[in-house]
């Protein structure tokens, strides 16, 4: 799971490993993916926990295959990497854009297009039981003038993950055997967006409420 050292990410990791899952985190921060693999453990010493270090901001097509090389399964992919600015866009650093629609974006076409390659090839060892997840945002049906560039990426990922459902679903390969998921959190309290549960932001959501949602619905 991308974006997965902390926020949303981490608790999509916590909850799959109390679940059962072995779980692998992908993310910048070395130390911080290290913390969250460490609590994984403790809540569920049975799973095994391990964390890739990739700047998806940075990182090419073949970094996304890489991470899907001689893994013998894997049955849930969470696109979960983001980056967020309010900004006009006039104002806004073209750095930043890049940067912007190559985290908010890239990675969740690519990781898609390997998932999809892997469930394939394992589909006997998966027994019917695979999912993508997605993490968009309410910024993707709500005008916000100030966010067009950030709206635009998590548009982008609910429009093609739809189209995946869909192309899923007329697979004779993927039928019944693949869930396509989108979360579209608002207010959730995270450094992404520095909301803080309180006054400033009284309903702003904990992470952990988000991943422990998204994956009743999974479930159900």
């Amino acid at each position: 799971m991308t974006g997965a050292s902390e926020g949303i990410g981490a608790a999509y990791a916590l909850q799959l490993a109390q679940c059962g899952y072995n779980i692998r985190l992908v993310a910048r921060s070395d130390d911080k993916m290290a913390k969250v693999c460490e609590e994984a453990r403790k809540l569920n010493p049975k799973i095994q926990a391990e964390y890739v270090p990739l700047d998806v901001s940075k990182a090419s097509p073949q970094d996304y295959a890489a991470l899907f090389n001689e893994r013998e399964r894997t049955s849930i992919v969470v696109n979960n990497a983001g980056i967020m600015k309010n900004q006009n866009l006039l104002q806004t650093d073209p750095a930043l854009l890049e940067a912007m629609i190559k985290t908010n974006v890239h990675p969740y076409v690519y990781l898609t297009k390997y998932a999809l390659q892997h469930f394939s090839q394992n589909a006997a060892s998966h027994q019917h039981k695979t999912a993508l997840l997605y993490t968009s945002s309410t910024a993707a049906q709500v005008d916000f003038p100030l966010m067009s560039s950030y709206s635009g990426t998590k548009t982008h990922n609910v429009v093609f993950a739809n189209l995946i459902r869909k192309y899923a679903s007329k697979s004779l390969t993927f039928t019944d055997m693949l869930r396509v998921q989108t979360l579209h959190p608002a207010t959730v309290t995270s450094n992404l967006n520095n909301f803080r549960t309180g006054k400033t932001a009284p309903d702003a959501v904990m992470p952990d409420e988000c991943a422990r949602g998204s994956l009743c619905d999974l479930n159900s």
